[in-house]
């Protein structure tokens, strides 16, 4: 079954936001992983929940709301989520 665009959910997005700032690696993954196994193809996680989320964590690094070592840590939590859709659809 594939999912829409329009079903990958908010609070799918919410969770995965969540994740970033507490640096819970093991829940921005679950988040990610768990719309893969409901059927969002891999693209449509990385482009409607990794990348905006992405584009969040320099905005609050930008805006000195987060510092760089908070900035690096999401980032790296994101870096691992796209490996863990990689490996998920990868033959």
């Amino acid at each position: 079954m594939t999912v829409t665009a329009a079903e990958l959910s908010a609070d799918v997005r919410d969770r995965y936001w969540d994740a970033l700032c507490r640096g819970d690696r093991t829940a921005a993954v679950a988040a990610a992983l768990g719309e893969l196994e409901r059927g969002v193809p891999a693209i449509q996680i990385f482009d409607e929940l990794v990348r905006p989320a992405q584009l969040e964590v320099g905005r609050q690094w930008a805006t000195n709301s987060w510092g760089v070592a908070r900035e690096h840590v999401a980032t790296s939590i994101s870096e691992d989520v796209v490996a863990a859709l990689g490996a998920r659809t990868v033959s």
